[in-house]
């Protein structure tokens, strides 16, 4: 169970998503509306008024909060460390609407910074599975030190160059041998070995000016 400021507990069956608040909160508010008990069952909580009140304040106080931080925001230019975070987050493998809410600019926006300076896509779905196109910024066709942190365009993560494989692909050009990065609950340092293309592995260079790719490692 987690708690919040205001001491209300959530337990694990609950409904307290901000989606089912807010339909609670129209189904209250409605020209007919429902009884108090009637929105702890669709919160999936116990029947208690003092609790649905304390829920349903806090949620109102969070959205006023989010409200007044976007309205703040808005069409007001990006900083250099808001396009770093931005970046970061991205690459770090955040969705664009989580990004969207713990920055204060809408998705839109987050996207358009993403696409400008030449963040390498994320695709989702059936996509995820295949091989993504990347942007002018991240092609390169020089082979990097071993070391260097690229971007898979195949496994759609950062990655770490390691050498140049011995055993030539079918068609007689380089395969690429390189690290790829990917969240381990058991490891300091997850991830796993994989063959790319020189064509499959975008540079970084291009965003330098908003992170050290040394970010895009998993912790040690």
């Amino acid at each position: 169970m987690a708690a919040n400021k205001k001491g209300v507990k959530k337990k694990e069956h609950e409904k307290l998503d901000d989606a089912t608040i807010e339909r609670v909160l129209e189904l209250l508010s409605a020209e007919k509306p429902i009884t108090k008990k009637e929105a702890c069952e669709v919160l999936n909580i116990s029947y208690n008024t003092t609790r649905l009140k304390n829920i349903l304040e806090e949620y109102q106080e969070k959205a006023a909060r989010r409200k007044k931080n976007f309205e703040k925001t808005k069409n007001t230019p990006l900083s250099d460390s808001e396009i770093s975070n931005i970046v970061l987050s991205f690459l770090q493998g955040y969705p664009i609407t989580d990004i969207s809410e713990f920055t204060f600019r809408s998705p839109a926006v987050v996207k358009r910074v993403l696409e400008q300076i030449g963040v390498p896509e994320r695709p989702k779905g059936d996509d995820y599975y295949k091989s993504a196109f990347l942007p002018d910024e991240c092609v390169t066709y020089e082979y990097p030190k071993p070391g260097t942190i690229m971007w898979s365009a195949i496994y759609h993560t950062a990655c770490e160059f390691v050498k140049i494989d011995l055993a030539k692909n079918r068609d007689g050009t380089d395969s690429c041998q390189c690290y790829v990065f990917e969240p381990s609950e058991y490891a300091k340092r997850g991830g796993f070995y994989a063959s790319h293309r020189i064509e499959e592995l975008g540079s970084l260079a291009h965003l330098s000016k908003y992170l050290s790719t040394e970010q895009l490692m998993p912790k040690k």
